[in-house]
Order: structure tokens, then sequence, then C-alpha cells
């Protein structure tokens, strides 16, 4: 149930029409004598005035309309009269008002004073009046003239009034007479406290100083906006989405899960029949199943999630000026969302429910007792009972009252360009509806690996601030990036709704070291920061080690001293202010080094001392002088020292803090100099909070030197909010970044159907998962498994990040932001201190305000990428572009044809292309005549350059101690495969490579840290006649089959041959063109996918001009484009019956992989593995996204023994 309100509606006209004059006059029915001092008013308006001696009245500038005419005066019962007004003025005539009969009544004695008065009062006014602050400002002149009576029995308080009730209303500036008509409340719990009152209002300007009107204007605008008057306005005129409103439909309709009444009767009559004959065995637990469904609602209620516009639930009538308003079908309802900048967000799961919640601050539910309700043009609603609202709506009491001749400004999106906040906001949603991010983020099935290891992955990509799964792009480019910064393995996967997973297969040759993974969308290329995901892969060498005397990393003598740099808080010092500042110790390896110091002043005096906290951060207070500069010197661990100087103060200027302690909310502290004060002194200033793309600001005078300002943070998003204050001139002038902590994320539960800690090897684990949102509410959403044994595989300190951390913190911020998890380990307060440093000393990533303040359109550059393309170019043979030219692309196997045409410049582009990788084309080209004498170029991928960041090239490399278990582990692994028969190749013994493998036999294409197994230059080829036949006699390991294809030995499979990075064959080449061809065979030749399985030739002609991916061919061009990569599935075995006890002994790192389990609508999901052999601790990571963008992660332990 909801807690509902049934009142008069108090909607004001739409727009500004001509004004008219209503005239008559009053006179007594019983004699028809006029009727002198009556009160005329126009219901719910400003708009009223009194009879004269004559009886007569007159009301000036009346909107056209529909309107309640009330006549009241002391002895008289009150008039009604429904009345139209359109463009011309209005002559009533004669109104005859009956005088009141003295009726007695059913007497019942009361005491003379009502013990509970006081307590039935405040009942009324908390009702009637509401519990804003508003309503807590209002005051009741008159409250002796409220008859109240509260009958115990029903838990009912009514009152009533015989005459105006005057309301003052300082906060809007209205005084108020209100003529009530009924008030019900009735106070039963199970009632939900249902309130229903009526009556009429006359509204009256109160008088105000300059400052007060101004004030007034300002709330009486808040009260407006997303008020029931706002949404009937612009449903009106066609508006609601300009406006700030969402309108969805919720559906009543039959629950699936009860059956007909009829059924549910047969069958509870026949098993009470069975039990009671014990004729029927489980009858008592089939009755009450049958019970328990006869219970369940006939209806349910479902949200329909499609936007609905007013021509769906506002129909025009037979009556001029009057429409319909509702859905015919009167057990619907209406879901009316208000948010002024249209970032709406998913509060409430799909059955609407929880209006009440305090923390619902944009919903509505309006339900309809008839089919329709009729209002006209002005917004009246003509049947207001009707209606029935409940959420934010239902909260407006009469504390919120408008006239109906409220005039809203003219403002686009209901924000006005004054004051100057207003204008920030608005440049700041125009720039991030056009800029609105996604991010990935990659769940690995470890932490690290071993050469041999397969990674898999899941990939979830969100979009915009409130973190839900992006729909923009439907294309992910995953890069595999070795130690020396160049890629190795690309693919593509294709994104659905925002999910897509894969994998790498790691060749067992690779050498060790800190490889890493990226992942990024072309629309994340638009943030000039790199916004990809990217993430170290440190792997251990499978087969090698490479013996050094000194460990790797270690830093030589002459290196340079750490970069230390100080971040005054809220951007600059300023004299005479005690500032807050942080520092940060920065190694150059990118990492935090810790450090003390003094600080001291061109006097040699000290006046600070600081020492670092955390990964070489920390922070202390100090207040600079007038003529002092500063000077740190600083102490390293290693004995070295240095000398930093301190940003200088500004004599006369402003800054900002930031108290983030408290949970419920931010202290703003806005400071500045003496001389800044004076000659800015009372003008205005505008404090600006951006939060998960929400914005909020503060208006605040400069009335001091230092103003307090508190931002309730339940009214942000968790995550990094940027606070920023602006000047008078819109100018930005000093800005401090906050983490805001909501404990909003998913609550994920596991539960061990087997309900123990304690496993045995090969045993099943049969595993529930439960995930709620913050309400307590079933969560819908997508998640990913990994199971891996803690005794093998560890987590490096490198790569302590997770989804949280990513998507709510580092993805925000500029620069490596060392050891994130760290900061959400705990609660304490010094993990919270030191998140607050790290705001302090990170720059934000997500806009500049330079980027927000320029006006200039700026349309991105790289677009959403939601298919693949093919393009490239035509030419003549005398190399000029082909205009109008017919290009074909021909898929090598069965599959439908597809032609572009070139344009000016020989361009042409294949677009919306779905098409597995590995799958061949060929492309053919004329041109205008038909002729086919072209010179085809494609362009190949132009993958995102690599930015190198410093923290990533140089990264200490994981200690032997993390890898050393889980490489041992891989090697008896594959041993256990050799000997069982399970693994065909040959495997090497460890080599200790004392020196460096010849760079000759180092490769040249995209796989270049990869050492082909054999390079052949073109001037070693024998020109018999036959290119096979003279390669066949040159490349180790393969042989000329009768099908003059060279084929490898071992596996009997011809060999890939690529020219100039594309598949083709060799009938396309000639010896004379080759410059030097290298032989990769398997494993190395994987890199390839499969292409790779029986080895690949890697040729490199002579005449390769383009770029390195770009290939030119006459007329008809062979190609193999990268397409949507297929994940391999995660092998688990399953030990459930005899034959699978196999006797090579199970030792996998990763016990279980399952890139996509998502959770129903109850928030369930299942999944179940078998262990391996290895004992240990297992450790099971979920981490995922719900559909409403909550995020959620969970890690669970357990013994194998």
């Amino acid at each position: 149930m909801y807690k509902y309100l049934v009142l008069l509606l108090l909607i004001l006209p739409l727009g500004s029409f001509a004004q008219v004059t209503i005239a008559g006059r009053v006179i007594n029915q019983a004699d028809k004598k006029p009727v002198a001092n009556a009160s005329v008013f126009l219901s719910n308006s400003s708009v009223g005035s009194k009879s004269t001696d004559d009886g007569k009245f007159n009301l000036s500038r009346v909107k056209p309309g529909k309107y309640d005419l009330v006549i009241t005066v002391i002895g008289f019962e009150t008039y009604r009269q429904s009345i139209t007004v359109n463009a011309a003025d209005l002559e009533l005539g004669d109104i005859q008002i009956i005088p009141k009969v003295m009726v007695l009544n059913e007497v019942r004695i009361r005491p003379v004073i009502d013990p509970n008065r006081d307590r039935n009062l405040t009942w009324f006014k908390d009702a009637f009046l509401g519990l804003s602050g508003l309503a807590k400002d209002c005051t009741i002149e008159n409250p002796d003239l409220i008859d109240l009576d509260y009958d115990e029995h029903t838990a009912t308080l009514t009152a009533s009034a015989s005459d105006f009730i005057v309301i003052d209303n300082p906060g809007l500036g209205y005084k108020l007479k209100y003529l009530l008509t009924s008030f019900t409340l009735n106070k039963d719990p199970a009632a939900k406290f249902q309130l229903s009152y009526e009556g009429s209002v006359l509204f009256e300007e109160m008088q105000g100083k300059p400052s007060e009107q101004k004030r007034w204007k300002k709330h009486r605008q808040e009260v407006y906006e997303g008020s029931m008057m706002h949404f009937l306005r612009a449903s009106l005129q066609n508006e609601i989405t300009r406006e700030g409103f969402r309108v969805l439909r919720i559906a009543r309709h039959t629950n699936p899960a009860r059956p007909a009444d009829s059924v549910i009767a047969a069958r509870i009559s026949f098993y009470k029949n069975a039990k009671s004959a014990g004729s029927a065995p489980g009858a008592r637990d089939s009755l009450s199943a049958w019970i328990k469904r006869s219970k369940l609602p006939k209806m349910v209620q479902t949200l329909i999630t499609q936007q609905m516009y007013p021509s769906a639930y506002i129909k025009p009538t037979n009556q001029q000026g009057l429409y319909a308003f509702g859905l015919a079908k009167d057990s619907d309802a209406l879901y009316v969302t208000y948010n002024k900048y249209q970032h709406f967000y998913s509060w409430y799961n799909k059955n609407a429910t929880r209006l009440d919640d305090p923390q619902n601050v944009d919903n509505t539910r309006i339900d309809f007792f008839n089919p329709y309700a009729f209002f006209d043009n002005n917004g009246t609603v003509t049947n207001p009972t009707s209606l029935v609202l409940s959420g934010v709506w239902s909260r407006s009491r009469v504390a919120e009252l408008l006239p109906a001749d409220y005039e809203a400004p003219e403002t686009e999106n209901s924000l006005a360009q004054p004051p100057a906040g207003n204008n920030i906001v608005s440049l700041l949603n125009t720039f991030t509806s056009t800029h609105d991010p996604e991010k990935a983020w990659l769940q690995l099935d470890k932490p690290c690996y071993a050469a041999g290891d397969t990674v898999y992955f899941k990939a979830y990509v969100t979009k915009g601030d409130d973190h839900k799964l992006s729909t923009l792009s439907g294309v992910l480019h995953v890069d595999l990036i070795n130690p020396g910064n160049r890629i190795i393995h690309s693919i593509k996967l294709q994104l659905d709704s925002g999910i897509a997973w894969g994998d790498f297969a790691l060749p067992d040759t690779l050498p060790g070291g800190n490889f890493s993974i990226r992942a990024y969308t072309q629309w994340m290329r638009n943030n000039p920061d790199g916004a990809f995901f990217e993430r170290i892969l440190p792997v251990g060498a499978l087969k090698a080690s490479i013996l050094a005397s000194k460990p790797l990393k270690r830093l030589p003598p002459n290196t340079p001293k750490p970069d230390m740099q100080f971040f005054p808080e809220g951007g600059e010092l300023v004299t005479g202010i005690r500032s807050k500042v942080a520092f940060k110790a920065m190694g150059v390896n990118g990492l935090g080094v810790a450090v003390k110091g003094d600080v001291f002043d061109n006097e040699n005096k000290k006046v600070a001392s600081f020492a670092s906290s955390h990964l070489g951060m920390g922070y202390f207070y100090f207040e600079a002088k007038p003529g002092k500069t500063y000077t740190a010197r600083l102490s390293y661990p290693d004995g070295r020292q240095d000398e930093v100087d301190l940003p200088k103060a500004d004599p006369d200027g402003i800054t900002l803090s930031v108290n983030n302690d408290s949970l419920p909310k931010a202290i703003v502290k806005i400071s500045t100099g003496e001389g800044y004060f004076q000659a800015n002194q009372n003008k205005n200033y505008t404090l600006v909070i951006y939060s998960g793309g929400m914005v909020t600001t503060v208006n605040c005078s400069l009335t001091d030197m230092e103003i307090k300002l508190d931002v309730l943070k339940r009214k942000l998003r968790t995550g990094v909010a940027l606070i920023t204050l602006f000047s008078p001139e819109n100018e930005p002038l000093c800005e401090r970044l906050i983490y805001v902590q909501n404990y909003d994320q998913l609550n994920l539960n596991l539960n061990l159907t087997a309900g123990k800690e304690q496993y045995a090897p090969r045993e099943k684990v049969n595993i529930k998962l439960n995930s709620l949102n913050r309400r307590d509410e079933p969560a819908e959403g997508h998640f990913s498994v990994s199971v891996t044994n803690e005794s093998i595989v560890h987590e490096s300190e490198i790569n302590p990040e997770n989804i949280l951390t990513h998507l709510l913190l580092t993805s925000d911020l500029k620069g490596y932001v060392e050891q994130p998890a760290w900061y959400f380990a705990d609660t304490s307060t010094i993990a919270r201190d030191n998140l607050d440093i790290l705001m302090l000393t990170q720059g934000y990533r997500r806009f500049t305000w330079k980027q927000v303040l320029d006006t200039t359109k700026q349309t991105p550059r790289w677009q959403p990428e939601n298919a693949i393309e093919i393009a490239g170019q035509i030419k003549n043979l005398l190399n000029k572009p082909i205009e109008n030219g017919t290009v074909t692309l021909i898929p090598a196997k069965k599959g439908p044809l597809f032609t572009a045409t070139s344009d000016e410049k020989g361009m042409f582009r294949f677009k919306d292309l779905m098409f597995p990788d590995s799958t061949r084309f060929v492309l053919s080209a004329v041109n205008a005549k038909n002729k086919n004498s072209t010179k085809i170029t494609f362009f190949g991928p132009q993958p995102a350059p690599l930015l190198s960041p410093a923290w990533l090239r140089n990264l200490p490399a994981v200690a032997d101690t993390v890898l050393s278990l889980l490489v041992n582990n891989d090697k008896l692994q594959q041993d256990e495969l050799v000997k069982s028969g399970h693994f065909k190749g040959t495997l090497l013994k460890q080599v200790n490579i004392h020196g460096q493998k010849i760079e000759e036999n180092r490769s040249k294409s995209y796989v270049a840290e990869f050492a082909a197994d054999q390079v052949i230059h073109g001037k070693d080829i024998p020109h018999s006649g036959s290119l096979m036949v003279d390669l066949a006699g040159l490349i180790h390991g393969v042989h000329l089959s009768g099908s003059m294809a060279i084929v490898n030995n071992i596996s009997q499979g011809p060999l890939t041959l690529i020219i100039d990075g594309a598949t083709m064959e060799f009938s396309s080449i000639e010896a004379d063109d080759i410059d030097r061809i290298e032989v990769l065979q398997p494993p190395n030749s994987f890199i390839y996918g499969h292409d790779g399985l029986n080895g690949v030739l890697v040729i490199t002609t002579k005449s390769r001009m383009q770029k390195a991916d770009d290939i030119v061919s006459i007329g008809v061009l062979p190609i193999a484009p990268m397409g949507f990569y297929k994940a391999r599935e995660f092998y688990s075995p399953k030990y459930d019956h005899p034959e699978a006890a196999d006797k090579k002994h199970d030792l996998r790192s990763t016990i279980y992989w399952q890139p996509e389990l998502k959770t129903d609508k109850n928030g369930n999901a299942t999944f179940e593995y078998y262990n391996a052999d290895g004992p240990g601790t297992y450790k099971i990571i979920i981490e995922g996204i719900d559909n409403d963008g909550n995020i959620g992660r969970l890690v669970y332990r357990y013994k194998v023994e």
C-alpha cells in the first residue's frame, strides 16, 4: 500500500493570455436586496474582491480559463459557480445567495476544554500544511476557528471551519485564506495515514523588502519545478521531455502465479477430503501449498519502461477547453519522474514500489478512481477526487500551494540564466550530454599468469556517470601488450548491451615480465587523457629464466631523486589563511616513496614538519605570511636528501577547503584574504558540485572573510565528486575533489548448498548467488565468477584493483593510482583520511572547466562503433583516384555480396558488417567504364596509439615469490599432460640464457617481440622457377605435398601465408618481390589464432611503401580483416562418475571461470564446479552490474584438504 493523498488539485493556467474582467452583483435570495461586504474570489488564485454597498463586485486581471467563483459572507451559505472565461469580459448579472437556516443536529456532549486539542491540532497542521521547511515557517493566525474531532474507534481526525483559515506563508510570500470544505485524516497504520481534504483558497501577496521579494521569487520557482502544476502545463504544451519529465505506465494484470478461483477451490476441496481419508500421500503438503496460492493477489502490476507522451494520457473532449486526463483503463496508473536536466535513473524496482521512501525525490504515482479526470486549459481539475497521488507530489500540501495565476520564468530546460550558477549548470549539462563517457572494466580469471596459460576475461562497458551498461558502442577492442610496450595480439569483441568476454592464449615460449592488457571503444578515444582500461599482467616464464647478477629493476646509483610535489587545498596558498597542504613523493617508476621533511621560510625559520603516511603521500597545515617564501627540506629512507620550494602564496586571494570526515555531510569553507574581501564584498559566488552526472549549485554572497556551507552527501552519488567555486563572472576560482561513500553498492550473498567451509579435492561445489540492491530488493544483473587456488595464485601488489575501485575511483582520476583497493579494504579513519589525501593529489579526468565553458560546439572526432567497417581506396594505374568506381566485397565462402561506390577521392567503405574472425573476403574493383584496371588499397586496422605512461613502463617486476608457485605448478601440469598423452608437442628443458638472442631472428611482423623460428632473406632464395619448391627446401620441418602445399611435418597441415599483413595464396607473390620471410612454427605461430595452427610464413615485400597494415593489389585483392572474436569455453572437468577419475593429477590454478552469470527477477543465480587436486584456500570472486547500474563485488574463501 501507499501513503495516499486525495485533495483538490490546484493547477495554474497555461501561458500568458489577455486578461479580462468579471463583474456582477450579489443579492439575498430571500428579499432580493443587495448583500454588502461579501468575499468574492476565484478559487486557487490571487484574484478576489469585496462586494460594495449596492452588492456589486469587479474582478480584474483574470486570465482565460475555467474557474470556481466563490462567494462567502457571514449568515449565508457559501456560493460556488463554475465559470469559463474567454477573451472577452464577463458580466454575470445578479447572483442570489441563500441565507443560512439553523438546524439542530444530534448533540454530542464534550468537555469544555478538549485535553487532546493540542495533539489534534498538531496532527491537523502536519497533514494540512505539510512537514517541509516551508510548512514549518507557516503559521495559522486563527487556529481557534478550527473545530477538530478525533474518533478513537476509527482512528479518524476530521476538521471544519466556519470561516476562512488564515495562513501566513513567509517562505513563499503569500497570505492564504482557506475556506475548508472537508478534512479527513485516518491515523490507522493499516490505512497508511490516508488523507483527504478539499477547499477553496484565496492568495494575497505579502509586502516585503526587495531582498525578500527576490527570495520569494526563487522559492516559488523551486516549488513550481517538478510539481503537478508544472507537469500539466508541460503536458498541454507537449513539452514534457524538455521540461524534465518522464512518464511511464504501471500496468495491472492478472497474476500468472495464481490459478483461477474455481481451480483453487476444487484443489483445496480435493486435498481436504484426501487428507481426511488418508488416501493420498502428501495431501497435507499439497493442501498447504494450494492454500498459499489462494492467498496470492489476483492482480499484479508491472512498470512498462517505454516513455509515454501526452497524446497517450490526454484526450480532447466535446467541450471546448476541457481535456480528459487518464488511461481509459482505470486499473492502470501513471509513473511520473522529474529531473530538470533529464538525468533519469531507476530508483525503484519494476513494481514501482516504496514511493514513500524519503530518499525518493523524483517519482510520483498517479492512480485513477475513474477512467479519466477532467481539467481545463488552465490545468484546473474539475473532478479532483478522481485522482490519487503517491510519492513526491503527495508530500506537497498547503505550504507548497501556488496560485493559479503564478507565472514561471521563461527559461530553457527550467534553467534561468541569472544567477550565474545556472548558466554554468546549463553549459555543464550541454557538455556532458554530448560527451557522455564510456568506461570499461575487465575481470580476469586470475591476477597473474605463467607462459602457456590462457587469460580469460569478462568485459563490462558502462555509459555515463550512473554506470549503466552501455548500448552506445557495439565493438570493444582488446590488446595484449608486451613489456616493450608493443601490441602483440589484438581482438575485437561484439558488445551486447555493454557485455562481452574473450581470452588470450599465452605461448609457452613467452618471456617473463609485466605484460599488460588494455580495452577501449572508439568513443573512448575522444578523451585526451586516455580513459582506456589498462591493467598489468605479470607473466612468469615457463621454459627459461634470465640470469642476472642483480635483481631486476634495481635502481642504479645515478637514479634521479624522487619527484616531490605539493598540492595546496583549493589550488593555491593564500597569505594569512591556515591551509591544508597535501604532498606526494614519487620515484622514477611512478610509485610512491616514503618521505619526511621540514618547511623553512626565507629566514631559515622552521614553520612546519611532515611525514608521509601512505605510499609517499601525506599532508600538513601551515599559514603563509606576507612577504615570505618557503622551502621544504626532504629526507628519504635511502639517505638521500633534497630541497623543494613550496608554491608561492597569493597575498589577496580566495581559497576553498572541505572537511569530508562526516558521513552524512561535507563542510565547505570559503576563505579570503583581507584585500580580496574588501574588493569583492557582497558579490555573489556559486558553488557547483558535480557528482555522478548530477549537478548541485549553492549561491552565496561574500558577506564575510570566511563562509561555511553544508553539502548533504545523501543527495550525491557514490564516487568522486568535484566541488568548484565560481566567481560572479563565471570563472572557476578553486576546486576540490572529495570521495562520497553512500554504501549503495549491491549486496551479494553466497550460499554453498553443502553448508560447510571445508571440502575435499575433486568434490562438487554447488553455489547459489543472491543479489540485492541497497533497499534489499532483488537485483537482476550480469556477473562473472572466478575461482582460484590461493596456494598457487597470489595477488600481487601491482594490481590490487577491482570493479568498484575502477568504476568509482581510478577511472575518474588522472595518472596512476597505486593500490586503489587499499582505500576500500576497511572503513577505518586511517583509510578514509588517506583516501581524502588521494583526492588532493590526483587530477580530475572527467572534464575540464575550459572544455565546459567553451561555447563552441565541437563534434567528437571518434563516433560510436557498432559494427565492422572495411575501407580502402581505388586508383587507376597512374595513381589517380577513381570516382564512381564500383567495389565489390566477396566472401571467400558462401554469403551475400556487398557493393560500394567510390567517392571523388577514390575512397570506399563497407559499413555495418558482422562476421567472425578469420573470415576471408576478396575485394574486386572496376572503374565507371566497368574496367578492372584499378589499384585497390585495403586500409588495415589502426589501433589507438600506445600512450606508454611512465608508471606502466617502469613498474617493478613481480616478485619471484608471487610467480614461482604458479610457474612451477604449470610445469607440473604440463608434465602430467605429457605423461597421460594429452600433449602432443615436445617440451623443452629449462634453458639458462646468459646472452642476448641475435636480433636478426627477431620477427618484423606485428608479433614483433616473439622470436621467429627461422628467417630467410630474399637474396638467399634460389630462382629455380617454382617458389614453393624453393621454399620447401629452405624451411625446416616442412615438406611439399602432392597438392603443391607447404605442409608441417608434425601436424601434417598446410602453413598459412601472410604477405604484408594479409592472408594470401602463393600465386600472388614472386621470389623477386620478397625482402624477407619469417617462419613461425607452433607454438609461436599461435599468436595468429586459428591461422597459426600449423605454422605461418610471414613475407615482407621489397615494395611495401604503404603503412604497415595497408595492402595494395591490382584489380582483385584477397583480404582477411579482423572480425569478431569468438571466446573459447573454459574447460572445467567433471568427476561425477568413476570413469572421470582420470589418472593424471588435476593441478589447475584457475578452478572455475564463468564469464556470464545472470541473476533472475528474484536476484538469484546458481553455478557448480569440481575442485582440483591441489589443496589450499580456494578464493571465489564475483563481480558484476545490475540493470540499474549498481555495482557489486564479493570475495569468498573456503578450504580444500
